[in-house]
């Protein structure tokens, strides 16, 4: 990849960068001026993602970085992408969530990942999040109300663990949700 990457297409709105060998994402493989509505970073060698290197994807509303060796985010990396509806981080090696702000996200997926807690607050600054999907990870612990903010949420995912306690606070919030898949 030229260090230019994919500044001269303005007029691309979906990129897949799958198995491209990418090991870190560069925020000047972009213009200012790019339509990126849909990338696709899956099967690749990320280890990071960090908010100087995404930022400038202003108008992408989904993101998938599935299948890579993602084992840190920087908070509130996603920020500045107030159009991100859809986020993937299946199948990498994070072992937390500290995702921060992300106003306008819809749907977020963890799944297959290193998880072993969740975090009152985890998800606070995600008003809008309908779908959370943390299912196959390694949670063992959940905080009474990691959830509670979460009041859009019609479908949470947390199968696949070894939560050892449910907590009856721990769904507070929950009142919209239609889907909820747990197994202890």
């Amino acid at each position: 990849m030229s260090d230019h990457g994919y500044r001269d297409y303005l007029s691309l709105t979906t990129l897949d960068m799958s198995n491209a060998g990418v090991r870190e994402l560069k925020g000047n493989w972009f213009s200012k001026d790019n339509l990126i509505e849909r990338i696709v970073i899956s099967r690749n060698s990320l280890q990071a993602i960090r908010k100087d290197n995404v930022k400038i994807l202003s108008n992408v509303i989904s993101i998938d970085f599935c299948y890579n060796e993602i084992s840190f985010i920087e908070k509130n990396a996603f920020i500045d992408l107030l159009k991100l509806e859809e986020l993937n981080l299946n199948n990498n090696q994070l072992t937390e969530l500290n995702l921060g702000e992300i106003p306008n996200l819809k749907s977020l997926s963890v799944m297959d990942n290193s998880l072993e807690k969740l975090t009152t607050g985890a998800f606070s600054r995600m008003p809008n999040l309908q779908v959370l999907n943390v299912a196959q990870n390694f949670i063992k612990t959940i905080d009474p109300r990691p959830f509670e903010e979460l009041t859009n949420l019609k479908i949470l995912n947390i199968s696949g663990n070894s939560i050892r306690t449910i907590f009856p606070e721990m769904f507070t919030g929950l009142a919209k949700a239609r889907l909820l898949e747990v197994d202890l």
